[in-house]
């Protein structure tokens, strides 16, 4: 028993400042993103596409993303699902604006979508990195015009 509590005691400082860092690295990353509509936004915001965009590049990683919402004993908690859909290219003449009217004419099952941009200053992981906080963005943005 001794040897477990040893190792709890040696363990929690570790977790502790690995926590602490990863919540400097969350915010430094949050306060280095903007967030936009495309287009104008429809009253339903549920369901629609995530354009993501990372420092000088003009590659744009594209998402269909819908929320979902669980009940819990108390209150209620938003979650965001998130497919990858395609890489496109932005430029004067293929604005984000553009890509969005591209991807009504690919995707005809949603004639209006929601459509968000998400620019980060500086480029990092994708996938372990911007996405998810991005999504944390995205819910808020979203509970915002709910």
């Amino acid at each position: 028993m001794a040897e477990i509590e040893d190792i709890i005691s040696y363990s929690i400082p570790h977790f502790e400042n690995t926590l602490s860092e990863g919540r400097e690295i969350y915010e430094f990353i949050e306060s280095n993103i903007t967030i936009t509509t495309v287009g104008v936004t429809p009253i339903y915001s549920k369901e629609g596409y995530l354009m993501l965009n990372q420092g000088k590049s003009r590659d744009v990683n594209i998402y269909r993303y819908k929320v979902s919402i669980f009940q819990g004993s108390d209150e209620e908690y938003k979650g965001i699902n998130t497919e990858f859909l395609l890489q496109s290219c932005y430029s004067l003449t293929h604005s984000f604006e553009k890509i969005k009217l591209d991807l009504i004419r690919l995707f005809k099952e949603m004639p209006n979508p929601a459509t968000f941009l998400i620019r980060s200053n500086f480029t990092v992981p994708v996938s372990h990195t911007l996405l998810p906080v991005a999504k944390r963005i995205l819910i808020r943005e979203i509970s915002k015009a709910a």
